[in-house]
């Protein structure tokens, strides 16, 4: 029997820091002890209950670790100690890093907690570095678990942050020259996309660098005792005026925390706090309250409050907080913004938006001033390269003279350069309303930033339209017999031929019912667009689809010619000489229009062309012939049009041809032999019955005329045909 040996993470830092997830439902906080254990704490239920202290294993490390920096990832807690990076799942497992050239103290990381795919990248992008100066950046996209290093060429790297808003990372570097800049580099290719103006270093201590939890590309910084912002992911860089604190101040920054409603509170060694709001300039003022050298902070998931936690050891490896809640707004000491100028802002914007092809996005956002105040609304695009806006900026005094109104309505659409996307998320950008000017004094919200994905939504999907709800024995179990003349498993049209039938088990769970087409119909399936359960209209992308089983013995309608192709057209033998597959051979990736003109590529006349569906006539009337032959076809759809939708839509379904009656596949003469013995028949048995009659109604006839005889009747003129007839 093995035991797993565990030692203690110690931590080397010089005050005690908590770090609270950003997906505030899960209640993870990792909290660093500096002043009485040196060691690293953790606990699945902030607040709640008290933090344990976290031990790794010695197979992973020698020694006793120290821990230099930490960050939440997916489902992660990663941390750099001893110059390497581990990842720790929050349950037993620990693991190391592969792929770091030169040894790190400092990882970040951007939290994302929506699920969505976008969501899903930067969750994984853990960004390393030394802080003391070395000239390299590691990048991972796997939470953490392999690094490659970056060919970014820089002099020395001072800080670096994960943007989900600029699809990109922001890298503070500094040159021989002291002078410092930001740097973006994009997460794929690693490649510096924009670089920053250079601003002078304050100081020799180590910077801070924060991207401001709002998500909009905000960096508040400092390297001593002045904070640095830039409201545009680093591309420039200003000094941040704050008001009630002593002018020179010697106490530097050792910590920025901040909101998703951008907030931030800036802490000083001193225990000095300083509050501000971001937006396009900064505000920040001295709160009243002063932060004992043990105590932490951390923001609730609530604007306007920020919790205070003063340590308490309760037992051997185990920690709980005293905990106290803060009004920051009521906290502001005396500063020149003396008074909110407006009453409230109001806005029908959503956190989250996703924005597809054809699509708009409407806010409406609107301002309410105080008495005799100006106020107006502003506002800014993180990614403009990939968003278009009109807005349409409105003022109004209709409640009072002395308070007026604003509105902004905003229409986003997607720009024209995003056409070339490949892939069902073309980028994120954010949008950010502001009350302009801004104010601390004001207890409601003066900024709100909504998350716009740029692509396909992701409960956007397609469903064949089919009326049947029950179809019998499809239901349980129904098993069916392809003939091997109909069907090739190559998918080649009958290039392979199969020695023996296929026999397939129907798959009601996954296909539903069958849709029911008569063997002389013309067939195209009807698709509509759903979000979810939401309908949102028929499909106008152009499709194709592919019998999942290799059948191949139906027929399009519609010639290349009578589409009016100006080229060849794509055929699904071209595609699949290249891809086997047919699911992936045809997809709107591979597709190519033949409605673009191409020197030496003309139209072959009678090719039949194998498109169906879109908003155009050429497409919309092409469809399938089925052969005199009752069967079932399973077809999977592919939709190969981008100029409606990022989405690759795909779906499967059924079909049931029926029509054809079981005499039909008899041969014709075998038919008419039939008919004529049948006929033949049918004459002989008419002329017994005829004759048989005949002579009954003689012998009644003589029976009647022996009746009357016998009694002697006067009257002998009795008419015996006519008699005989009423019988």
């Amino acid at each position: 029997m093995s035991f797993i040996h565990l030692v203690d993470l110690l931590y080397s830092g010089s005050y005690n820091l908590i770090k609270t997830s950003s997906c505030h439902q899960d209640n993870r906080a990792v909290y660093l002890d500096a002043t009485n254990h040196s060691s690293v704490f953790v606990t699945t239920n902030f607040l709640r209950a008290p933090v344990t202290q976290l031990r790794i294993p010695t197979s992973c490390v020698s020694g006793s670790p120290h821990v230099t920096s930490v960050g939440f990832t997916g489902n992660s807690l990663v941390f750099t100690a001893d110059g390497d990076v581990f990842v720790f799942d929050w349950n037993t497992n620990f693991y190391n890093s592969s792929g770091l050239t030169s040894a790190v103290d400092t990882i970040t990381t951007r939290q994302c907690c929506n699920g969505q795919d976008w969501c899903k990248i930067i969750g994984g992008i853990v960004v390393a570095y030394n802080s003391d100066g070395a000239p390299h950046v590691f990048i991972s996209v796997d939470g953490g678990l392999s690094f490659e290093r970056s060919d970014v060429d820089v002099n020395a790297v001072r800080g670096a942050q994960v943007f989900s808003s600029i699809n990109a990372i922001a890298v503070l570097t500094q040159d021989v020259d002291e002078d410092m800049a930001f740097l973006q580099v994009a997460y794929k290719g690693r490649a510096v996309v924009a670089r920053g103006l250079s601003f002078s270093r304050a100081s020799d201590r180590r910077p801070i660098v924060t991207a401001l939890e709002s998500n909009f590309g905000s960096i508040l910084s400092s390297d001593g005792t002045s904070l640095l912002y830039s409201p545009n992911g680093g591309k420039t860089v200003s000094h941040v005026a704050i008001q009630g604190l002593v002018e020179n101040s010697t106490a530097s920054f050792k910590q920025i925390l901040s909101n998703r409603f951008g907030e931030f509170v800036a802490v000083t060694e001193a225990g000095d706090m300083i509050y501000g709001r971001e937006g396009l300039t900064t505000l920040a003022a001295k709160l009243t309250h002063n932060l004992s050298p043990t105590a932490v902070i951390a923001f609730p998931d609530k604007e306007g409050y920020l919790y205070i936690l003063e340590p308490q050891t309760i037992g051997d490896g185990t920690v709980s907080f005293r905990t106290m809640q803060l009004s920051l707004v009521h906290s502001i000491g005396d500063v020149n913004d003396a008074s909110c100028t407006s009453q409230a802002m109001l806005t029908d914007a959503k956190d989250e938006y996703n924005l597809d092809r054809e699509e708009s996005i409407l806010i409406a956002t609107s301002v309410v001033s105080s008495a005799w105040e100006s106020v107006n609304l502003a506002m800014s695009i993180s990614h403009p390269a990939l968003l278009a806006v009109t807005s349409t900026p409105v003022t109004t005094s209709d409640e009072a003279p002395e308070i007026t109104v604003g509105l902004l309505t905003a229409n986003l659409v997607e720009k024209v350069e995003s056409a070339a996307a490949t892939g069902d998320t073309y980028g994120v950008s954010h949008v950010r309303f502001n009350t302009v000017p801004n104010s601390l004094r004001c207890s409601h919200s003066t900024q709100r930033v909504s998350h716009v994905t740029v692509g396909c939504p992701p409960l956007k999907h397609v469903r064949v339209r089919n009326a049947a709800r029950k179809c019998g024995s499809l239901e349980t179990g129904y098993r069916y017999e392809i003939a091997p003349h109909r069907y090739d498993p190559s998918f080649r049209q009958g290039a392979v031929t199969p020695n023996e039938s296929l026999l397939v088990d129907y798959a009601f769970d996954t296909l539903g019912c069958p849709v029911m087409s008569h063997y002389k119909d013309v067939f195209q399936p009807e698709i509509d667009v759903y979000v979810g359960d939401k309908f949102v209209g028929p499909m106008l992308d152009e499709f194709v689809m592919y019998e999942v089983h290799g059948m191949y013995d139906y027929r399009y309608n519609t010639t290349v010619t009578q589409a009016g192709c100006l080229r060849a057209s794509q055929t699904w033998l071209d595609v699949l000489q290249t891809e086997v597959d047919p699911g992936v051979a045809w997809t709107r990736r591979t597709h190519r229009s033949c409605f673009y003109a191409e020197t030496g590529s003309l139209p072959q006349p009678d090719t039949k062309y194998e498109v169906l569906g879109g908003a155009t006539a050429h497409a919309s009337r092409n469809g399938i012939f089925w052969p005199k032959e009752n069967g079932i076809y399973v077809f999977e759809a592919i939709g190969i049009d981008e100029r409606y939708t990022f989405c690759n839509y795909r779906v499967r379904f059924a079909v049931q041809v029926y029509g054809m009656s079981h005499q039909a596949v008899v041969p014709d003469f075998t038919v008419s032999l039939s008919f004529m013995l049948v006929s033949t028949v049918c004459i002989i048995v008419s002329y017994f019955i005829i004759l048989h009659n005949r002579q009954t109604a003689a012998k009644k006839q003589e029976e009647i005329k022996a009746m009357y005889q016998n009694h002697e009747l006067d009257d002998l003129s009795l008419d015996y045909t006519t008699v005989a007839g009423s019988f």
